[in-house]
């Protein structure tokens, strides 16, 4: 347990310190990004601040589609999609590990009562499947990562569907950006990309809400 827990608190570590440079530069780091988002930007900046950001979303409402369709059309399909994937898979590791760590506490801190609910009933159906139902939808998808954590989910039942998920939806996503930069339609895409997980969120809402189990299932405490 406690190789564990020191385990946990490196890559919250980590985790912070992609965080801290935003805190710290304010502007001038604001116009450092959409310097990197020109054509004539350092790629390797460019990418290692993506996927930073990435790596922090399971903590931070950061938009993972939008910046997966921004490495693909600045980087290309590959090299986008591969730093997408990376980014993803760190970051739901951290979030699985410092759940389980920590427990109720770092859940209750992360999440909606109502989405751990939810996130409660589609494990107890589906299992490890339901972590890669909800992969690509934001918020449900990291209190499914967290509540993975929270119930102890095996380590090979949690990494083997989670980093297949975010296989695929890094790959779509640097796909879908680098065809929208190539036709000259990058700012529709990164709209598509944005508005489809909310649209998938607010459904998926819709369908478990009016369950039973929702309403009254057990709180964490």
């Amino acid at each position: 347990m406690r190789s564990l827990l020191r385990f946990t608190v490196i890559l919250v570590g980590l985790s912070l310190l992609s965080i801290v440079p935003f805190l710290l530069l304010g502007s001038s780091l604001e116009a450092k990004v959409q310097e990197w988002l020109t054509p004539e930007s350092d790629p390797l900046g460019f990418g290692t601040l993506t996927t930073a950001l990435l790596v922090v979303d399971i903590f931070l409402p950061i938009p993972s589609s939008v910046l997966g369709t921004l490495l693909g059309s600045r980087l290309g399909w590959v090299s986008g999609g591969l730093l997408c994937w990376v980014g993803l898979t760190l970051g739901t590791i951290a979030g699985y590990l410092t759940s389980r760590g920590f427990g109720v506490p770092i859940v209750n801190k992360f999440c909606n009562p109502q989405e751990v609910e939810m996130a409660r009933v589609l494990v107890q159906r589906y299992g490890a499947i339901a972590l890669v139902m909800t992969r690509g939808i934001p918020v449900l998808g990291e209190v499914m990562i967290f509540v993975a954590g929270l119930y102890r989910l095996e380590w090979w039942r949690f990494i083997l569907p989670v980093a297949a998920a975010n296989l695929g939806l890094s790959l779509s996503y640097a796909v879908l950006g680098q065809l929208a930069q190539a036709h000259g339609w990058l700012s529709f895409a990164l709209t598509l990309a944005a508005a489809l997980p909310v649209v998938a969120l607010l459904s998926i809402r819709k369908l478990l809400v009016v369950s039973p189990e929702i309403k009254e299932g057990p709180k964490l405490k």
